[in-house]
């Protein structure tokens, strides 16, 4: 960008007018998107960038949207250097402002910059970010503690491979799921089974152990049951046949939580089925058939019709991972089937039997 094109822009950008500073805003966006776009010099390429972080503070939402979208376009233009700063300032913006609504232009534009940001320079920005995210889950308002969890997720499913400190990620998010706020345990489940596909194989199964420990705790109250079981379910849809070695552990107690969920607990119970499904879908190789089955057509019963339908799905499942086994002339998924048959065909006829059927 010529130097006079982009003195005049800044110039505009610092306008008392509001539709002065929108146009300037939008301006600097289709600069830097340019892939010809370079800067002059390091100092200019600061100027930029500090305007476009004070952009995201204006008054005007759509003026700091704009800015949001020139930050996406910015950071791949940023030294290593200018990268850290910007990454620093958005960390401190959310993590520090009294403002509500300037932590939410702050959160955006850390998503932006995960979303946007070229995989070359992704050392750079999981290196400054992460610990201050780590910080934010400490945080008193809750937005910040969601938002710092969105990105961490976000962050671990792109880039999970060069985290600085998988460890510490995982001690501050494991106290997460025992949150009171069920957002923030949902988002927590979300991230820790992004960060398990990255996990060497002693720290998945130091989380796995973790987690199954919970489960097996006596007097565990229904809602954090349902958010371990979810956790189960998210870890081993994320590290896929790595979770077989787990099942032996894994699905005796899903099965369990199925079993004594109690009336009415339909969500539970769902959660049950899901965790068992991924079982199946992920590990297929591990037989888990003779445990699951039989429990699964005790459940066709079911009176909630959404769970019954996830206990047919589940069945389905499992049906068509043990025959795509028997088709490679594995003797031993044929006669699980064949032994099943009697017994599947009863509950079946009850079902079609039922006025809702």
């Amino acid at each position: 960008m010529a130097s006079v094109t982009l003195s005049l822009i800044l110039e505009k950008i610092a306008s008392r007018d509001k539709d002065f500073r929108y146009m300037a805003t939008s301006d600097l966006a289709n600069e830097l998107a340019k892939d010809s776009f370079r800067f002059d010099s390091p100092a200019s390429e600061k100027q930029v960038s500090d305007v476009v972080l004070t952009q995201l503070e204006d008054s005007s939402g759509d003026i700091s949207g704009l800015a949001v979208k020139c930050l996406g376009y910015l950071v791949n233009k940023n030294r290593t250097e200018q990268l850290q700063e910007v990454v620093a300032a958005l960390c401190s913006k959310l993590l520090t402002s009294n403002k509500e609504q300037l932590r939410d232009v702050a959160s955006l534009g850390l998503k932006t910059v995960v979303a946007e940001l070229s995989s070359k320079k992704a050392g750079t920005l999981v290196a400054a970010a992460t610990p201050r995210l780590i910080e934010g889950l400490q945080a008193q308002a809750s937005d910040v503690v969601s938002s710092s969890l969105d990105i961490l997720a976000e962050l671990t499913a792109r880039y999970g491979g060069v985290l600085p400190d998988q460890e510490g990620l995982k001690r501050a998010l494991l106290p997460e799921l025992d949150e009171s706020r069920a957002g923030v345990r949902k988002r927590a489940i979300q991230c820790l089974a992004s960060l398990a596909a990255s996990l060497p194989p002693h720290s998945l199964d130091d989380l796995c152990a973790t987690v199954f420990a919970r489960l097996e705790s006596r007097g565990l109250k229904q809602d954090t049951a349902r958010t371990y079981v979810q956790a189960v379910a998210g870890i081993s849809k994320s590290v896929g046949n790595k979770f077989g070695k787990h099942l032996p552990r894994a699905v005796p107690l899903c099965i369990r939580y199925l079993r004594v969920a109690a009336e009415g607990d339909e969500e539970l119970r769902e959660y049950c089925l899901q965790a068992l499904e991924s079982f199946v879908l992920r590990s297929p190789q591990d037989e888990v058939y003779p445990k699951v089955a039989p429990v699964l057509v005790q459940r066709f019963k079911e009176r909630e019709e959404t769970v019954k339908q996830d206990v047919f799905q589940a069945y389905v499942d499992l049906l068509r991972q043990v025959g795509l086994a028997a088709r490679r002339s594995d003797g031993a998924a044929t006669g699980l089937l064949r032994a099943d048959i009697p017994a599947v065909m009863r509950a079946v006829s009850r079902q079609l039997r039922h006025k809702s059927a």
